[in-house]
């Protein structure tokens, strides 16, 4: 739900479709919040995925509903923002 949320955030996707995709999620019994870990905890986990290539954090971002891509292109101040606002400071 992340993805989706920054997605729109950054005009990749449609603030109707991120609602869209929260609650397909949400109706499929799939959690839609994540958990209130903290945005300096979860962007550490983060640096860990797989998807991190040359010390980059990749993210899966969606331009449209059934159109995910892998990219290091967001702005980081965004997803940190969206960290702090989901999962506490």
């Amino acid at each position: 739900m992340l993805a989706a949320e920054l997605s729109a955030r950054t005009g990749r996707l449609p603030g109707a479709d991120a609602l869209r995709v929260r609650e397909l999620l949400a109706s499929a019994g799939l959690p839609v919040d994540p958990p209130r870990l903290g945005r300096a905890r979860m962007l550490e986990l983060m640096a860990m995925d797989k998807k991190v290539k040359g010390g980059q954090v990749r993210l899966v971002l969606l331009d449209g509903i059934g159109k995910a891509v892998v990219t290091a292109e967001y702005p980081p101040e965004a997803l940190a923002s969206l960290l702090e606002e989901r999962t506490g400071p």
